[in-house]
């Protein structure tokens, strides 16, 4: 089985404060990979100081407003999850999982 695990936040590990998010979502990946599951992490390249895994994508942002940046993070996001061979896709809960919802209505 493989996992891809969306962190949809563009500042998910490089905005202040973020350490109890982060701790969150390594106790996933650890969950997940404890269990012998291959896993994919994508997220924005700050999560490597955090999570030295073999298995994670950077997903570049863009310069510019906050809410610009998600809209384009998470569309990037989804086009890298719907492309790869993942049993199953797992997004944690932010303003970018709305988005990547949004994003997905046909």
């Amino acid at each position: 089985m493989k996992i891809t695990y969306i962190l949809p936040d563009p500042n998910f590990a490089s905005a202040k404060g973020k350490g109890g998010q982060v701790s969150h979502a390594l106790g996933v990946i650890d969950g997940i990979e404890r269990n012998n599951i291959d896993i994919q992490v994508l997220g924005e390249k700050n999560i490597s100081r955090f999570y030295g895994g073999r298995n994670i994508r950077y997903i570049e942002g863009i310069s510019g407003g906050y809410l610009i940046n998600t809209i384009i993070y998470a569309y990037k996001c989804l086009a890298i999850s719907s492309s790869n061979d993942s049993d199953a896709i797992l997004i944690r809960k932010s303003v970018g999982t709305l988005l990547l919802g949004i994003l997905t209505l046909n």
